[in-house]
């Protein structure tokens, strides 16, 4: 199960949202924290700048990314590519 999903009102609501991911396959692991995603908006945000980030953070971004894409595909999601910004 996510562990995204554990936080629920009802009590049988875990059991039905393990089964729902089972049956949909929409599970996915993230390796970012909630908490530090939103570090780093605030950090980007307030910086016009060069940031610097810890290499195992930014690592687990790219992972999280990776597994996104991936997880879409196979979804049968097409993506479709934008235009970086320019730094």
């Amino acid at each position: 199960m996510c562990a995204a999903t554990t936080n629920v009102l009802r009590a049988d609501a875990p059991l039905q949202i393990a089964a729902m991911e089972k049956q949909l396959g929409i599970c996915m692991k993230l390796y970012t924290s909630e908490a530090a995603f939103e570090k780093l908006h605030v950090l980007v945000s307030d910086s016009r700048t060069n940031i610097n980030i810890k290499r195992a953070t930014l690592i687990n971004l790219l992972m999280d990314h990776s597994n996104m894409v991936d997880m879409l595909e196979r979804k049968g999601e097409r993506l479709q590519k934008g235009k970086p910004k320019k730094g």
